[in-house]
Order: structure tokens, then C-alpha cells, then sequence
């Protein structure tokens, strides 16, 4: 694994401001003025972050962004981009990117969320983890694998995160903004309608398995992983 940060950005004067904030953090910045050359140094190395722009000459950021999210293990992803709609963020953050700043952003807000992402990034590789049952649902923590009735479904980071932190306590109804702030590591925004997004496509990737039931939604409140009573769990 690299220990460097990759930034994807044609703005050759954003870029290099982005580097040296985070150069003040002890971290090491490759930056890279396309997207096929972000596409290739993501293949040559995983870096610990990814720092991405959409609107690139040659390919689009989103390409990036599913190459990234969709590796093992996932590239923790930010898109930095001028698009900055509700549907523009709920859009790439469908594609398993992990957060999303809008142009012009501050500095120091968006070390900020590199920090929250390398943290988070450094947690998931912690030795320890246990393998957690609910229902049909196998999750193995450490190896970040989610399993129903023995066969592997495949989950972007977020939505293995959003999955965990549910299932961690099973019945217990979490708010969105619980939720939120569990698995991104910041403060929830109410204009924010990312949780509902991952949660529908979790149902998704679930219902050929006969699991999507497991997710609850309660009106007004949030959501809870609420099994059958006889599939049972290991809380």
C-alpha cells in the first residue's frame, strides 16, 4: 500500500495548494493533471487517499471515483468538484465515494476530512476484529467481507460501514443523523440525503438474497437491522 495522498485535478494551481496544506500534515502528495494518469498510478498503487476533480479533459472524475471505491480494499474517496447540487452529491456518493467538497472549499476543512478519511482508512486494518453474525448475515470486520447464507455480496465502504454500525446493535434504531455521523465522521446536514441513498442501495444489492428485510425503516425516527426472530443473531 502507498502512504501517499493522490490528487486528481487539472487545475494545476488548486492541486499544488491542496499538497502543500496537506504537506503541513506529514503527508505526501502525488498529483496528477488527467485521468488516465490518475487511472494509472491508482493501478500501480493504492494510496490512502484519493483526492478527485469530475470535470477532467480526458475521462470523467466518476470513472475514477467507481475504479477507486470499487478495489480491495476500497481507496478512501473525497471529490472535489464545482458541481455542488444535491443530485450532483447524492449521485457520486451512489458511486461509493466517501465524501464530497465543494468548489471553492477551505484548506482547512478539507484536511480535515483527509484526516477523518485516514483514520477511518487505519481502523478498518486494525488487528482484532471479529466476525459478527446476524440472521444470515455474516460480517467478517477485519476482512471487511459481508457474507449472506455463505455467499459473498459486495458492498462499497460505506455501505459495509452503514451495515456494521446497524448491526453491531441489532433492533436498535439509529437516526440519520447517527448514522451520518458514525460512518463519515462529521457533523450531519440536514439538506444531506446521502444516508437514505446508501440505505436504498443496500436493499438493493439484498433482495435477491431475501435479506433486505432486515433493514427497517422507522418513519420519522431512522433505521434499524431487525432480523426474523428465528434467524436469530449472536447479540
Amino acid at each position: 500500500m502507498s502512504d501517499k495522498i493522490l490528487i486528481v485535478e487539472d487545475d494545476r494551481d488548486i492541486a499544488e495548494v491542496v499538497a502543500r496544506r496537506l504537506a503541513k500534515d506529514g503527508l505526501e502528495c502525488v498529483v496528477c493533471g488527467t485521468g488516465v494518469e490518475g487511472l494509472r498510478r491508482l493501478s500501480a498503487a493504492r494510496p490512502r487517499v484519493l483526492l478527485c476533480d469530475l470535470m477532467l479533459p480526458d475521462c470523467p472524475g466518476e470513472v475514477l471515483v467507481r475504479y477507486a471505491t470499487s478495489a480491495e480494499p476500497p481507496v478512501p474517496t473525497i471529490v472535489m468538484s464545482a458541481r455542488g447540487t444535491t443530485a450532483d452529491k447524492v449521485d457520486l456518493l451512489s458511486l461509493g465515494a466517501d465524501d464530497y467538497v465543494s468548489k471553492p472549499f477551505d484548506l482547512e476543512e478539507l484536511a480535515a476530512r483527509v484526516a477523518v478519511q485516514l483514520r477511518r482508512d487505519a481502523s478498518r486494518s486494525a488487528p482484532g476484529a471479529r466476525l459478527l453474525r446476524v440472521g444470515r448475515w455474516g460480517i467478517d470486520e477485519g476482512a471487511r467481507i459481508f457474507t449472506v447464507g455463505g455467499g459473498t455480496v459486495d458492498l462499497t465502504r460505506v455501505e459495509f460501514d452503514l451495515i456494521l454500525t446497524m448491526a453491531r446493535r441489532p433492533k436498535r434504531v439509529f437516526t440519520r443523523p447517527e448514522l451520518f455521523e458514525a460512518v463519515w465522521g462529521q457533523r450531519y446536514s440536514d439538506d444531506a440525503k446521502t444516508v437514505n441513498v446508501h440505505i436504498s442501495n443496500i436493499r438493493a444489492k439484498l433482495r435477491p438474497t431475501g435479506t433486505d428485510g432486515y433493514i427497517d425503516t422507522v418513519w420519522g425516527v431512522g433505521f434499524r437491522v431487525n432480523p426474523p426472530a428465528e434467524e436469530g443473531s449472536d447479540r
